[in-house]
């Protein structure tokens, strides 16, 4: 009767959670549309500077011209993340090498000269069934966080390992870490200790990965860095362990 209960409760919880990322989605979008509007317009202005000023007047201008344009796509990302979280997440499977899979989100992101950068994937890693782009934004989304993390610097490690459950990606970095209190908080919407973002990088991270049937984990102490765990599961049905194309 308990279970029942509790099994009730749960498909009620995820009822109104679903209803408010409706609510929140049809709002986000109203939102973005009314923001992007007048950011083309910022940036169309922009370029209609760069192309009349010369000589002095340019040089006088052209890192303050720079500065907006980095704002807009700041703006531009918030945006784009907001409207992430509030849409529906359904996963299209197929077949994925992990390691390509790595290879392509680090291809995308700029990693400063300052940070470096270690690789370890791991020998007879098996492929396994999820949605490439799904899981390549979760990673390029882990990696982000531990690189912000750093902004004096750091190392930065990628790891790949398999035990009997779970296939695991770890992203490590020597950040400023994260204190116990926050722990439990990392993945919630809107939560962030930075002056930047509004929080939703992590909690769009954990949607992801659990729509892939996956769990996400993560170490800290505060001052010695952090370790996000995402763990893929292993059922035989799912395992290929044919060699690489």
């Amino acid at each position: 009767m308990l279970e029942r209960t509790r099994e009730l409760e749960e498909i009620q919880e995820k009822l109104v959670q679903k209803e408010r990322l409706a609510a929140m989605g049809e709002m986000a979008a109203g939102l973005a549309h009314e923001i992007r509007n007048p950011l083309s317009v910022i940036r169309n202005s922009i370029y209609f500077l760069q192309t009349v000023l010369s000589g002095k007047e340019k040089i006088k201008v052209e890192k303050h011209l720079k500065i907006i344009d980095q704002e807009i796509d700041e703006t531009a990302s918030i945006i784009e993340e907001l409207l992430n979280f509030t849409r529906e997440v359904k996963p299209e499977l197929s077949w994925t090498k992990i390691d390509d899979l790595i290879k392509e989100s680090l291809k995308s992101l700029p990693i400063p000269r300052k940070i470096r950068l270690a690789k370890k994937l791991g020998k007879d890693v098996p492929r396994i069934r999820l949605d490439k782009v799904q899981m390549r934004q979760a990673l390029k989304n882990l990696i982000t966080n531990a690189v912000q993390a750093m902004p004096q610097g750091g190392d930065l490690k990628i790891g790949v390992k398999v035990n009997k459950r779970h296939l695991v990606i770890s992203v490590s970095d020597t950040g400023e870490g994260i204190s116990e209190k926050n722990l439990e908080k990392v993945f919630q919407p809107l939560f962030t200790t930075r002056a930047r973002g509004i929080g939703l990088g992590l909690a769009i991270t954990k949607r992801l990965i659990e729509a892939n049937q996956g769990e996400i984990e993560v170490e800290s102490r505060e001052g010695e860095g952090a370790t996000f765990y995402l763990k893929l599961p292993l059922p035989s049905e799912q395992i290929q362990r044919g060699k690489s194309n």
